[in-house]
């Protein structure tokens, strides 16, 4: 695949009107004739990211055709490993659903945070999301004592394989 630069496709001034602040870590996908962009965001007055989306003319990225200003994925509950937001990492069809990772958050003591990899599951298109589980699907381990990041899957040899990054320190 050739990338071309396209330039801001959401300027945080247009996030902010839908009252999205701080819009990041963007992860697209073709859902027919639209690419839908996710992406990291809070609402106002929120102080933990949630996952957004927008849809945007395939051929034309520049064009947004609809900002969705309610969350698709809300952080996890009080005590999980997300409590303390969550960004979107890859997104891929899988069995005609898609299926989005997920970096979840919860704060520490003694750094800024923990983050582990979660899954949700959509049977709608990407408009809802439902968790796989509440816990990670990869979590912190002695191998990855830290984080669990940016991550990508592939398909071979009738397996998927993931390739993600990792903080040991």
């Amino acid at each position: 695949m050739k990338w071309i630069k396209k330039g801001i496709i959401l300027s945080e001034s247009i996030a902010n009107e839908f009252g999205i602040i701080n819009p990041q870590v963007p992860c697209g996908i073709v859902i027919n004739d639209i690419l839908r962009i996710f992406f990291g965001g809070r609402g106002e007055g929120e102080k933990t990211a949630s996952i957004f989306s927008i849809d945007v003319d395939i051929n034309n990225p520049s064009v947004i055709k609809k900002i969705n200003s309610k969350p698709i994925l809300l952080k996890g509950e009080l005590g999980y490993f997300d409590e303390d937001g969550v960004l979107p990492v890859a997104i891929k069809y899988i069995d005609e659903r898609l299926f989005m990772y997920y970096g979840g958050f919860s704060k520490c003591k003694t750094h800024p945070h923990f983050c582990m990899m979660g899954l949700a599951i959509s049977n709608e298109a990407g408009n809802k999301f439902k968790r796989y589980s509440n816990g990670p699907i990869l979590p912190i381990s002695k191998v990855d004592p830290l984080l669990i990041g940016s991550a990508d899957l592939y398909y071979h040899n009738i397996l998927y394989h993931m390739i993600y990054t990792s903080g040991t320190s």
